[in-house]
């Protein structure tokens, strides 16, 4: 199985994709994963896992006690790097 086949790729494309379209601005905290897992109905660990790839690859940061949050793009997030090609 190709990884775009597993749920958690598809929940980090799409969150990849509005970070990407500007439909989640920078600072824009995202809800936990229980309640983004029970809205788009899967497990929340699927959602952690999309949560950690996009975290690995400069999308996302997580702040301890406060959630996880687009990534500012003055601090070398690659969507804005995408952004002005």
């Amino acid at each position: 199985m190709a990884q775009q086949d597993y749920k958690y790729a598809h929940v980090a494309n799409e969150i990849r994709r509005q970070i990407l379209t500007g439909s989640l601005a920078s600072g824009t905290r995202l809800m936990p994963a229980k309640k983004l897992g029970a809205l788009l109905g899967c497990h929340h660990h699927t959602v952690r896992h999309a949560f950690k790839i996009l975290l690995q690859e400069g999308y996302l940061e997580s702040r301890k006690g406060s959630g996880t949050f687009v990534r500012n793009p003055q601090s070398g997030s690659p969507a804005e790097a995408f952004r002005n090609r």
